[in-house]
């Protein structure tokens, strides 16, 4: 039983970050068809509780909520694994002298299990706002930045500026900024990572 639990939590674990190894090609083509106003899965599982969906991909507010959420799902197996590293570096006598004292689950999360995951939590929270600004391949499969350039991010606008419109001394100034504002967050994340590491 004990070898059954051990290869179930393996499972699960594939399973969870599987989203993380797809090619963003294929997850942004995944998505489209998911997302599909007419026949695509969310939107008849709106329909099943009497909403009508909207045109996702075509639509100026829901075109750039349609790619956070696919990059979301793309990203979500690799936080949970570092969630789970984390956790499992959580010493286990903390709680036990929890459970001695009669202390409950939402007060142990709250005083043991929060603070001691505030530098992972961190850590996921900074390289999510990093990564964010790099999306690219999800947005040119599934919006091309349209409508109306609703659901460009900055990689996806130097690209244009350079190989679409020519602009190569405007996109290399961009491509500065975006190496710059990299920069600033990673120096944020080392200042950070001090201030919470335990020692």
């Amino acid at each position: 039983r004990g070898l059954g639990d051990v290869y179930k939590r393996q499972v699960y674990k594939v399973i969870i970050f599987a989203s993380y190894v797809i090619p963003g090609v294929l997850c942004g083509l995944l998505w489209s068809f998911i997302l599909k106003p007419n026949n695509g899965l969310i939107n008849s599982l709106l329909a099943l509780i009497g909403v009508k969906g909207p045109a996702w991909l075509t639509s100026k507010p829901w075109a750039l909520i349609a790619v956070i959420i696919t990059n979301v799902w793309k990203t979500l197996g690799y936080n949970m694994m570092l969630f789970l590293a984390g956790l499992q570096n959580v010493p286990s006598m903390y709680y036990e002298a929890a459970a001695l004292d009669g202390v409950n689950i939402w007060t142990r999360f709250r005083h043991i299990t929060w603070p001691l995951l505030k530098p992972t939590t961190l850590f996921v929270t900074i390289m999510t706002i990093s990564s964010s600004f790099q999306v690219f391949d999800t947005i040119v499969v599934m919006t091309s930045g349209g409508p109306a350039r609703s659901s460009s991010v900055l990689v996806h606008y130097i690209y244009q500026c350079a190989f679409k419109f020519y602009k190569m001394g405007y996109a290399c100034s961009l491509g500065w900024m975006l190496a710059a504002i990299i920069i600033v967050i990673t120096a944020f994340q080392f200042k950070a990572d001090n201030r919470f590491s335990i020692d």
